[in-house]
């Protein structure tokens, strides 16, 4: 049988390997058709603030701007985890523009939030809250963890911060784990590479490199492997798909540096938002110049823009219409 990596990786390649998002559902391959849909009618985001709407409706994202109120407008530009709640028409309560009488959406996720935190988000959801069969779990985290390894660095060997790099993913396949021991279907992120941000192109270019052979976007690049590496080992205990599915990040940033054109990227190198609109604040007013949300891939130095979040929207949705859950 399959482990939950290697049909992640069956579905996510046909998607990732030049497929628009319009097509990427109706042409995902991999797994098998699941005998009854599944059908949350709960969603809970876990993470950092990838996953994070303000209570104003703000996205660490390029937020879109109503042109006759021009205040935000929180549905326009959607966060991957919107895309989901869509889906089976749901939404958050920080933003539900219909007014919806029971939003059916949660968000734990939280700025800034390392592997560590996301343990304390779920000890906090499970301590008020239970997870169901018809829950859909979003769990997306481990930018500010290789980050904050990387600026350990040279106080702390490259071994040392390699090896702490795979405890981190380790813990996040653990929390996982729990999480869909404890009912809920769990989607698991792998960590996008953090060597392929703008801000790991500034490092590469400004900074000596970690060794010969090994600059610092290389050094990036390494330890988000690392952390990947043991968060699949970690996750390999459950491996029939019916309690999670891993949603390829790490795959989809390979493709978005390989391909950028299939998306319709023109740029993966810099950021949109100008770099005084800082992250929530950035809006289609803030931008660069020549900057648009459909061809720049990120919105700040390590964020992603909206079109980074309509690809990992579409890949997460296909993970649930094509795995058993």
């Amino acid at each position: 049988m399959k482990s939950l990596k290697q049909a992640a990786r069956g579905s996510a390649r046909a998607l990732l390997i030049g497929l628009v998002a319009a097509a990427a559902l109706a042409g995902c391959g991999g797994g098998s058709e699941p005998i009854e849909a599944f059908a949350p009618t709960r969603l809970v985001a876990f993470g950092d603030e990838a996953s994070v709407l303000t209570a104003d409706g703000r996205k660490y994202s390029v937020n879109a701007i109503n042109s006759v109120s021009n205040t935000v407008d929180c549905a326009s530009n959607p966060l991957w985890i919107q895309a989901l709640a869509n889906r089976y028409g749901m939404v958050f309560p920080q933003c539900n523009p219909s007014n919806l009488a029971a939003p059916q959406g949660r968000i734990m996720a939280a700025n800034g939030a390392k592997v560590d935190d996301v343990r304390a988000q779920l000890d906090r959801y499970l301590a008020s809250d239970v997870m169901t069969e018809h829950t859909l779990v979003t769990l997306f985290v481990g930018t500010h963890d290789i980050l904050g390894l990387y600026a350990q660095y040279p106080a702390q060997s490259e071994g040392d911060l390699m090896s702490a790099a795979g405890d981190a993913g380790r813990q996040l396949g653990e929390l996982a784990v729990r999480m869909m021991r404890s009912g809920g279907r769990t989607l698991v992120v792998s960590l996008p590479d953090v060597g392929a941000t703008p801000f790991a192109f500034q490092e590469r270019n400004n900074r000596p490199p970690v060794r010969e052979g090994l600059n610092r976007a290389q050094f990036l690049s390494a330890l988000t492997t690392a952390f990947n590496t043991e968060l699949y080992r970690a996750l390999g205990a459950l491996n029939d798909g019916r309690l999670g599915a891993l949603v390829l990040g790490d795959d989809m940033s390979t493709s978005f540096t390989k391909y950028p054109g299939q998306y319709g990227l023109t740029d993966i190198m810099n950021p949109a938002c100008q770099a005084t609109a800082s992250l929530p604040n950035c809006t289609m007013n803030t931008l660069v110049g020549g900057a648009t949300v459909q061809t720049f891939l990120w919105a700040d130095d390590r964020r992603l823009g909206p079109a980074g979040h309509s690809t990992l929207g579409n890949l997460a949705l296909a993970r649930v219409l094509r795995n058993p859950l």
